[in-house]
């Protein structure tokens, strides 16, 4: 059975292949039309990346307590994250890209601008192969 972070992160694989198709639409066609579908799936992509990265974090933090068998009083991921490539769970590239990543999941929660989205959005890719690659390693050991 497919965990909640393997279908979060296939949902925005899918969210992020329909954002490039339709990029290129509105770059083909800037119709209103195509301008509004284009936004609209900006922030269905903003919503799925942000769920996206509450349920890699679960994941996370369940592999380290249940397989890494770590303690987890930490309620800071800075610490988590510090911790986790100390051990060797993640590399120190990996480690300070999980701090952008949540990061940017704060900025897209708590001080949402619309200047903003595009730039988001354009990292978006680059945090679905952080999360894939990491979850893809620890679900196999």
């Amino acid at each position: 059975m497919e965990n909640d972070c393997i279908r979060a992160l296939r949902r925005l694989e899918e969210i992020i292949r329909m954002h490039e198709k339709h990029k290129q639409m509105v770059i083909d066609d800037p119709s209103d039309q195509n301008e509004i579908l284009f936004d609209s799936i900006r922030y269905a992509a903003i919503k799925c990346f942000g769920y996206s990265v509450v349920v890699f974090w679960e994941f996370f933090e369940n592999h380290i307590k249940n397989v890494e068998g770590m303690l987890m009083p930490l309620p800071f991921c800075e610490m988590v994250i510090k911790d986790s490539v100390e051990v060797g769970i993640i590399t120190k590239d990996e480690g300070r890209a999980c701090m952008a990543m949540f990061n940017a999941h704060y900025q897209s929660r708590y001080a949402f601008k619309q200047d903003c989205i595009p730039e988001l959005v354009g990292q978006i890719p680059t945090y679905y192969k952080l999360m894939h690659t990491i979850t893809n390693r620890l679900k196999i050991e």
